[in-house]
């Protein structure tokens, strides 16, 4: 048990079933990392379920931590770090890959893009808020032009990027799947570079910083449709279970 602190009953249950449901729907062995900020107290939101202390997430900034829903950037520079490298996660390949993040506030404005997972490098990543309110899933590809969904991300919740192939990049919005693209870019790149969550580090500091509240995020092996669903009804569960 690597989590700080004394858990409710209530709280280790939700674990359990939320641990359980991952595992019997084929989710978990494809996760090479997981982490859910929807934790009890702040230092257990950072906690990588998958590899404990190896791959936590530290806070950059003075992201907001709301029990049992997770942390809260600032739109500017507030980040969850890591000092895990994608290259190093066995399951994350550039043909068979997924990004996943579970928000637990909606919308929250901004008029650029809200990041809420991705590498240090700008070629992969997930835009849960784009230009147009519209979902933008990069996957080895740092063009502008990349694969991205045609979906209304305003209130997104759930949102998944999976790569199945070396020319698909499919996507999932709140359990649904929702867009299936192909490559076309003529350049694609191996999935290197630190992992962060609410933003990215770029340059000289913190980039495309989200101002939503991230209750869980994932980065690992390729998704299918019936996983996507699985992932993102399993979280729900565990929300509502820890709400209560």
């Amino acid at each position: 048990d690597a989590f700080s602190g004394t858990q409710r009953p209530s709280h280790e249950d939700a674990v359990h079933k939320l641990v359980g449901r991952l595992k019997s729907g084929g989710v978990w062995p494809k996760l090479g990392a997981f982490w859910v900020m929807a934790a009890d107290i702040a230092a257990n939101g950072l906690i990588d379920w998958i590899q404990p202390s190896t791959n936590d997430l530290t806070t950059t900034g003075s992201p907001v931590f709301t029990a049992f829903s997770g942390y809260a950037g600032d739109g500017s520079t507030t980040l969850l770090t890591s000092t895990l490298d994608a290259s190093a996660i066995s399951t994350f390949l550039e043909s068979d890959g997924h990004m996943a993040v579970y928000n637990t506030n909606g919308d929250a404005g901004g008029t650029f893009s809200d990041l809420s997972i991705g590498l240090d490098r700008g070629d992969y990543l997930i835009r849960a808020r784009s230009s147009g309110d519209k979902l933008n899933a990069r996957f080895g590809n740092n063009s502008t032009g990349s694969p991205s969904g045609s979906v209304d991300t305003t209130a997104a919740r759930c949102v998944i990027a999976s790569r199945s192939s070396s020319s698909v990049v499919e996507t999932s919005f709140d359990g649904r799947y929702v867009y299936g693209g192909s490559i076309t870019q003529s350049e694609t790149f191996a999935p290197t570079g630190k992992v962060y969550v609410l933003g990215r580090l770029f340059g000289s500091g913190p980039a495309e910083v989200s101002s939503r509240r991230v209750g869980a995020a994932s980065i690992g092996g390729a998704l299918t449709k019936q996983n996507m669903s699985i992932y993102r009804n399993s979280i729900l569960e565990y929300l509502t279970n820890v709400a209560g």
